[in-house]
């Protein structure tokens, strides 16, 4: 991969390991954050399923201080830099003793591959005026390439629905505490939402770190734009979803169809990742990959599964 195209893309700095020092060959313009081997898929099946929704893990015996351990792994310690350390008080020491939300459905090398020639032959979704003008706007501003600067600007605007359907929600459970049956199943609609969002989250910081040491746009285009896009899409999803929620989700499984189109598309488009090995600061979130190619994949399946469940909600939107 050329130095040019690696500036195009926005990539941060990242490094081929594998030396005995673990410093490695570096590609140009690549330098890797951490030492040790080259990092290998987990199963889907050593990864803790959604309904465990973060369950704590057994015990901390024999832990290192400020270590935690990996989801999937019992006894694996996580370096303290590879997150964020458990804070001073009881509720964010057991946060942080706690399995992290990663990827949704984590797949090997060989499922991600397959997953992602799926999305490729698979139909658009027929999409809504807002998502169009919204996909429109973002092709005005950022151009109709797929650079990463473009896709970080998609997973800031991306979290937000999840946002706004966790706090109607939460108004709704205010209202109805006293039909403890019907609050709890509105409660339900608040946790899947706050995991879809730690999903995105994690997606984002992600785009971040790999954008972090290239070409930026104008301080207009980077930062001011995004922020406008997201507080709109937050307006207008809120809006729906206290309104019509049907409408909301539609407009959510638009844009996370498109998300899942886009990244396909983008690591079809990138051939030379396969070779540029991924360990960045959130392996110990979510996952390291033995290629950028395999997390952008990654990525694309969790916006399918994102897509996947507004579908499956649009029918039965409200709360029952």
């Amino acid at each position: 991969m050329s130095t040019d195209r690696i500036r195009r893309q926005g990539l941060a700095p990242l490094r081929l390991r594998g030396s005995p020092d673990g410093e490695g060959e570096p590609l140009p313009g690549l330098e890797a954050p951490h030492d040790g081997g080259f990092p290998q898929a987990v199963a889907a099946s050593e990864v803790a399923p959604p309904s465990e929704d973060r369950a704590g893990l057994d015990g901390d015996a024999g832990r290192e201080p400020g270590a935690v351990e990996v989801v999937g792994k019992p006894g694996t310690p996580r370096r303290e830099h590879d997150t964020v350390a458990a804070g001073p008080g009881p509720v964010s020491a057991a946060v942080g003793r706690r399995a992290p939300f990663g990827p949704i459905e984590r797949l090997d090398h060989d499922r991600l591959v397959a997953e992602q020639h799926a999305s490729l032959r698979s139909p658009r979704r027929r999409y809504c005026v807002p998502a169009r003008v919204l996909f429109r706007l973002m092709d005005v501003v950022y151009g109709k390439a797929r650079t990463l600067e473009k896709f970080r600007v998609l997973e800031l605007v991306a979290r937000v629905p999840y946002q706004a359907w966790e706090n109607v929600a939460y108004v709704a459970v205010t209202h109805t505490a006293r039909q403890p049956g019907f609050a709890r199943r509105v409660f339900e609609r608040v946790r899947t939402s706050r995991w879809e969002q730690d999903n995105e989250q994690w997606h984002l910081l992600i785009l971040e770190e790999l954008t972090a040491a290239g070409p930026r746009q104008p301080w207009i285009r980077s930062r001011l734009v995004p922020q406008v896009l997201a507080f709109a899409y937050y307006q207008l999803s809120w809006f729906l979803f206290a309104l019509r929620p049907a409408s909301s989700y539609r407009l959510n499984a638009d844009f996370e169809d498109h998300a899942e189109h886009e990244y396909a598309l983008l690591v079809q488009e990138q051939p030379e990742w396969e070779q540029m090995p991924y360990e960045g600061s959130f392996t110990g979130d979510f996952g390291a990959y033995r290629s950028l190619a395999d997390l952008f994949r990654q990525i694309g399946y969790d916006e399918r599964l994102h897509k996947l469940e507004s579908e499956a909600h649009i029918a039965r939107a409200r709360f029952s």
